[in-house]
């Protein structure tokens, strides 16, 4: 995809250096970026999105893959400059055509900003804030403290529970999110 073109460019904000990608993938899940450059239209950015993932979906069937409706979902994300600042524009709700297989294509909306979506075992958004990965945090810890008080282990039992169980299970999504601190300490 990269060798196509079928990259986004991110530029760090201080030192202004480019760095090209086309996403992040673990095993079958992949999660791609596509994106226009100042003064593309918001019709141009989504036509690179679906000519981004129309390539990706004949990648995956080589390998024998295709794409899965129940795992597929997209944000169009698109800025307006009005009134002296930046905005995001209301793109939710956009369609987008995914082949599937060799037959049948899905169309699928874009999604608001704010909803969050698993990927990679974290539930996240572009607007960022993952709380709902925090209320599955939380929903771990809860199960994960009745069954200790219902199994009546030793202490060293309870704490191999903890650090081989619940411990990793947390510390995972940890770094990915984005919310405040006062958030956090809600768990």
């Amino acid at each position: 995809l990269k060798r196509l073109g079928l990259r986004s460019e991110f530029e760090h904000p201080i030192t202004r250096e480019k760095a090209p990608s086309v996403g992040t993938a673990f095993v079958d899940d992949a999660n791609m970026y596509s994106g226009g450059s100042v003064g593309n239209s918001l019709e141009d950015v989504k036509e690179q999105v679906s000519t981004h993932v129309k390539a990706w979906a004949v990648l995956l069937k080589v390998s024998g893959g295709c794409a899965k409706e129940k795992k597929s979902f997209w944000y169009l994300m698109h800025q307006i400059f009005k009134d002296g600042k930046w905005q995001w524009q209301d793109t939710q709700n956009t369609e987008l055509q995914i082949p599937v297989n060799d037959s049948k294509c899905i169309n699928i909306k874009s999604l608001p900003l704010n909803q969050e979506k698993k990927f990679l075992g974290v539930y996240a958004s572009p607007e960022g804030g993952n709380k709902k990965q925090l209320e599955k945090f939380l929903e771990k810890a809860t199960v994960w403290t009745q069954q200790m008080k219902n199994a009546h282990l030793s202490s060293y039992l309870g704490w191999l529970a903890y650090r081989l169980k619940l411990w990793p299970s947390i510390r995972y999504g940890l770094g990915a999110m984005t919310n405040d601190m006062e958030e956090m300490s809600s768990l």
